[in-house]
């Protein structure tokens, strides 16, 4: 992903939430001398660079990640508790606001279905599944890191 043959060792600065990762990235890849565009998700950017400056970028790119890694509960399969709010989310506010763009998601599947094919194949049911990629609804689909967090952070 970075092209590192011999990765320099980073300290870590701190841990992120994913919708910190943008302004993370775009102030940390600054301190490189790169211009980053939050993609206005939160946790997405891009950035140009001339192809000479490849490797360079992804040197820096290496090096910020590391500075701010998520935190690790990030990365963790969702319990139980994380995937009934999960659920909750994507049939209450995320169905809503797809809906409010004039936009029809999919029926929900059941409560169980949702945790069960987590379960089965690691991937989420979101109501946009069958909507087509292009129209305009991502910020309908940021899932809030409070509700994967554990209530004690």
């Amino acid at each position: 992903m970075y092209d590192q043959d011999d990765p320099p060792v980073v300290e870590v600065v701190r841990e992120v939430r994913p919708e910190e990762t943008a302004e993370v990235m775009e102030d940390c890849l600054a301190e490189f001398g790169f211009d980053v565009t939050g993609d206005g998700s939160g946790n997405g950017f891009a950035a140009e660079y001339p192809s000479e400056q490849r490797q360079a970028f992804n040197d820096a790119s290496y090096i910020c990640t590391a500075r701010y890694p998520l935190l690790p509960v990030f990365y963790q399969p969702y319990n139980e508790e994380a995937l009934n709010r999960l659920y909750d989310y994507f049939v209450g506010e995320s169905t809503t606001c797809l809906r409010e763009r004039g936009l029809l998601p999919g029926e929900p599947p059941t409560r169980a279905r949702f945790v069960e094919n987590y379960r089965s194949t690691g991937t989420l049911w979101t109501p946009a599944d069958d909507l087509e990629a292009s129209t305009g609804f991502e910020d309908c689909l940021n899932i809030p890191s409070d509700l994967i967090l554990p209530a004690d952070r």
